[in-house]
């Protein structure tokens, strides 16, 4: 059967299935914690190992380009 919902409903249902930034994070910490991708036979015989964590970078974000209209 199908049920119609309010335009409410539908926001509310919306709001509630989409994931915070700090749980997204922890969604994330937690599978990258299990995965287990670092004992890869094929990896460590390459030398590469994954940490089970993420890297702090520090950064900034780049002005937009100007864009210059040149007439010739």
């Amino acid at each position: 059967m199908l049920v119609e919902k309010s335009t409410l409903q539908r926001a509310s249902l919306v709001e509630k299935s989409r994931q915070k930034p700090p749980e997204r994070m922890r969604v994330l910490s937690d599978a990258l914690k299990t995965s287990n991708y670092g004992s890869e036979p094929m990896l460590q015989n390459c030398g590469i190992s994954i940490s089970t964590g993420f890297t702090q970078v520090d950064g900034h974000v780049l002005p937009s380009p100007r864009v210059f209209n040149i007439f010739f």
